[in-house]
C-alpha cells in the first residue's frame, strides 16, 4: 500500500470527520485530502517525483500533507528536527541525499535556506488552498522508500533511515484497524515530536483508522485535562 492512500477511505466515507486538531484548529479528512492533493501537485511541478525531500517543521498541516503528497508522487519526505541549526540540517540533508528543493514551516524556512537548499517551499506554496490539477499517483511499490527518519546521533552524527511503503504498511496494519464509517473516532494526542518515529507512525496509524489526532506543540497536564473535559 502506498501510504498516500492511508486517508482515502475516511476522506471518501466521512469527509467532515475531524482528522487533525492543530493548535485549536480542526482539520477534516476532506480538508486534509485537498491539502495532500495540492501538495502533491506542487511537488510534482518542481520535479521532485521519486526524490527525497527535506521537511523541516513541527507537526503541522504542511508537514503531514507533505508526507502524503510526497508518497503520492513516489517521493519520500525526510523529517528533520526543526530545532537544528543550518550546519546540522546540512549534515542531515547530505546524509539523506535530499533534493535541492525542500519544505519548511515559515519559522524554519530561513534555516533550511541557510543549510544550502536552493528553493524552500512554505505553507503558502503547498497548502495555500489554490485549485490544482492533481498529479497521477505513483504505482504501489512495496520496496519504494516512503519516509526517511534519522537516528538520534548519540554515538555519532545522525544517520538517515529509509522506510519503504511495505514496511510502513506492515507497521500500520499491525497497530491500527482500517477506517469504518460506523465506528466513532478515537481522539488521541501526538505526545512525541513529529520527526520522531513514534510521532510519524502514530499519525499514520491514527489516520488509517479514521481517528482524530491532536497535535499540540506545548501541552501541560492541566491543559490536557481541560481539553479532555471540553470534548466529553
Amino acid at each position: 500500500m502506498n501510504i498516500c492512500r492511508v486517508i482515502d477511505a475516511a476522506a471518501a466515507g466521512d469527509p467532515d470527520r475531524a482528522a487533525l486538531i492543530i493548535d485549536g484548529r480542526t482539520i477534516s479528512y476532506g480538508e486534509l485530502a485537498a491539502a495532500v492533493e495540492q501538495c502533491a501537485a506542487r511537488l510534482a511541478a518542481d520535479e521532485l517525483s521519486g526524490r527525497r525531500i527535506a521537511v523541516v517543521d513541527v507537526g503541522s498541516l504542511l508537514s503531514i500533507a507533505t508526507v502524503f503528497g510526497a508518497a503520492r508522487i513516489g517521493a519520500a519526505a525526510a523529517l528533520m528536527n526543526p530545532a537544528l541549526t543550518p550546519p546540522e540540517l546540512k549534515g542531515l540533508v547530505k546524509s539523506a541525499g535530499c533534493a535541492d528543493v525542500g519544505v519548511a514551516g515559515d519559522a524554519y524556512a530561513g534555516r533550511l535556506r541557510d543549510s544550502g537548499a536552493s528553493t524552500v517551499l512554505t505553507p503558502t506554496d503547498l497548502v495555500g488552498g489554490r485549485e490544482v490539477s492533481a498529479p497521477r499517483s505513483a504505482e504501489d511499490v512495496d520496496g519504494r522508500d516512503a519516509l526517511v527518519l534519522f537516528t538520534s546521533g548519540t554515538t555519532g552524527l545522525p544517520k538517515a533511515i529509509a522506510i519503504t511503503n511495505g514496511q510502513l504498511s506492515a507497521q500500520i496494519s499491525g497497530v491500527a484497524t482500517p477506517f469504518r464509517a460506523d465506528v466513532p473516532p478515537t481522539v488521541s494526542m501526538m505526545s512525541v515530536p513529529f520527526f520522531h518515529v513514534g510521532g510519524a507512525i502514530g499519525m499514520l496509524g491514527n489516520l488509517y483508522s479514521g481517528n482524530t489526532h491532536v497535535v499540540q506543540h506545548r501541552f501541560g497536564a492541566g491543559e490536557w485535562l481541560l481539553w479532555c473535559k471540553s470534548t466529553e
